[in-house]
């Protein structure tokens, strides 16, 4: 009892301190704004530094700009771009119609029209920022110019990134084909994004006939370059049997670990199926664990159900219904709805738990949005029983 008191009365203390630490970045951006207003810049960046050190996206942005218009401080573009960075990131539009304008024109970073365009679609997205839809617009336009003129060089990445534009009719009217020849021209210079798309194009035959072995051909030439994507495709082909072979699941395994050691979460998570699966000839119940928590680490949403799957049946490991309930609502939080089902059981029929109808009331409401039927069911026996 002492035990459960005194962990309530941290998590309590805890939760105040945050709560006061935001309070003080507030009030300090507040202060600073109120500076900044009087022109007394020098002050207000005194304010606005010890905001962002609590954290406050706003102050971010509000030194990101002072760093570019030298206000307090010696103009500093490269100094104004990592504030506006960490103010993108975090959400602020501004911040990232700022870090958008600064690729556009090269003003503190290297000029680069994809990341320009990236980060003014953040801002577009956001519906609040007044003039980003239109230097989005210029900026693709002015971007698809800049493309053909240097892929018209021969330069590689540029035949690359207009093969894109033309696929997408960005700047340029959509062209399937003219995004082809390319994305062609790309792949023949070694530049491994290139052949990976002509390895997706062979093997879905979007824009070209099917054909398995100019497929594997290309994402091979990707793949030995180290491209990650074209890694993991190979190992799909093997694991789905697109590619005959008598060892289907071991050179999928070593292609996939090739893409898992860059990282690639679904090369991960596919690792876990392989070793989960007993019919696989590579049965090892930790290995699949261990490549499944890998995946869920990095955010892998149907890695992190089938880690509380595994955890909720236990037949690869001893039930643990707490820790199949952290997974699941991981997985919730990645807005997976099955995972909103199964949390909504755990709750309703008390596994390992306390039944606690509220709580399952709540995740089965936000799986039955989903269209989910056995949602509905189990929804309707709450209420008869409330």
């Amino acid at each position: 009892m002492k035990k459960i008191i005194l962990a309530v009365f941290i998590s309590f203390n805890s939760i105040m301190m945050y709560a006061q630490t935001d309070f003080l970045a507030e009030t300090n951006y507040n202060q600073g704004l109120d500076l900044w207003h009087k022109e007394k810049y020098a002050e207000a960046i005194v304010y606005f530094k010890k905001s962002a050190n609590g954290g406050y996206v706003k102050a971010y942005d509000a030194l990101g700009d002072m760093y570019y218009k030298g206000e307090g401080v010696p103009q500093n573009y490269p100094e104004a771009v990592k504030w506006y960075k960490k103010g993108a990131e975090g959400g602020n539009m501004f911040s990232q119609f700022q870090l958008g304008w600064c690729y556009e024109f090269g003003e503190g970073v290297k000029q680069n029209y994809t990341e320009a365009i990236k980060w003014y679609e953040k801002a577009v997205e956001q519906r609040g920022h007044p003039l980003a839809a239109d230097q989005l617009e210029g900026c693709i336009e002015k971007a698809a110019t800049y493309y053909r003129k240097m892929a018209n060089l021969g330069n590689a990445e540029a035949q690359y990134l207009l093969g894109n534009c033309y696929e997408l009719g960005q700047g340029v009217e959509k062209d399937p084909y003219e995004a082809m020849k390319w994305w062609r021209k790309a792949a023949n210079q070694g530049y491994a994004d290139a052949q990976a798309v002509l390895g997706f194009q062979y093997l879905y035959g979007t824009y070209i006939d099917f054909d398995m072995d100019e497929s594997l051909r290309w994402y091979k030439k990707a793949a030995n370059q180290g491209h990650a994507n074209a890694q993991y495709a190979i190992g799909d082909s093997y694991y789905y049997g697109r590619i005959e072979s008598a060892n289907g699941n071991q050179n999928a395994i070593l292609w996939y670990k090739k893409a898992a050691a860059q990282n690639h979460e679904f090369a991960m998570k596919k690792l876990g199926e392989i070793y989960a699966d007993r019919e696989s000839g590579f049965y090892n119940s930790a290995e699949a664990i261990s490549w499944y928590k890998k995946a869920a680490n990095l955010g892998e949403d149907d890695a992190q159900l089938k880690l509380g799957e595994i955890y909720s049946d236990g037949k690869l490991v001893t039930r643990n219904y707490n820790e199949a309930i952290k997974w699941y609502e991981l997985a919730a939080e990645n807005k997976n709805p099955r995972a909103y089902v199964a949390l909504g059981e755990i709750y309703y029929y008390g596994k390992g738990i306390n039944k606690d109808l509220s709580q399952a009331k709540y995740w089965l409401e936000r799986a039955a949005k989903c269209g989910n039927a056995k949602a509905k069911e189990l929804l309707s026996k709450i209420k008869l029983e409330q």
